[in-house]
């Protein structure tokens, strides 16, 4: 079962954290790049493989890069 939504007539796939959909109109969108940056040890990574993980359940093809360094 996919729980993908229409948002202003494009699919949206939520990310399973309510405040980052609203923020994102609903989800990411198929084709669309998203970035995130914050400071070190708030949970980035961690944040981005759950979001991965939901993109995956429901049907979405996923590619995560991560990329440290100063």
């Amino acid at each position: 079962m996919s729980h993908i939504v229409a948002y202003d007539n494009e699919a949206c796939i939520p990310t399973g954290y309510p405040t980052f959909d609203h923020f994102l109109k609903g989800g990411l969108r198929k084709g669309e790049g998203t970035i995130f940056v914050g400071s070190t040890g708030i949970g980035k990574t961690f944040t981005l493989m759950n979001i991965s993980r939901n993109a995956l359940l429901q049907g979405a093809k996923v590619l995560l890069s991560i990329v440290t360094g100063k």
